[in-house]
């Protein structure tokens, strides 16, 4: 696991509800949009944690997370999908159990 997987898992902690992925990646990338302004999300310290990174890069830690079982899709109201973490994701962080982690 490295230190950018670790810093999208800690940014959870601050959300006080599940975002869809591209308001995810906008969201750690530190790029404003419609929810992120809306929900003063602009003012938490994870947001723009991974402003180093691109778009892509970005997802591709995100996609890892979610193949790995640290962060899960949800389904609200039938038709929203947002990102949680998981159990695992949690532990994760909370242990400091940093497990070597596969980059795509």
């Amino acid at each position: 696991m490295t230190e950018s997987h670790i810093l999208i898992l800690k940014s959870f902690d601050e959300l006080r509800f599940g975002l869809g992925k591209k308001t995810l990646i906008d969201f750690l990338k530190g790029n404003p949009n419609s929810t992120i302004d809306r929900n003063k999300l602009d003012e938490l310290n994870s947001f723009g944690c991974l402003f180093m990174f691109d778009l892509n890069e970005i997802e591709n830690l995100v996609d890892e997370l979610i193949k790995s079982k640290y962060l899960e899709i949800d389904l609200i109201q039938g038709k929203f999908k947002v990102l949680s973490r998981t159990y695992l994701g949690k532990k994760e962080i909370t242990e400091k159990k940093f497990n070597q982690m596969k980059i795509m």
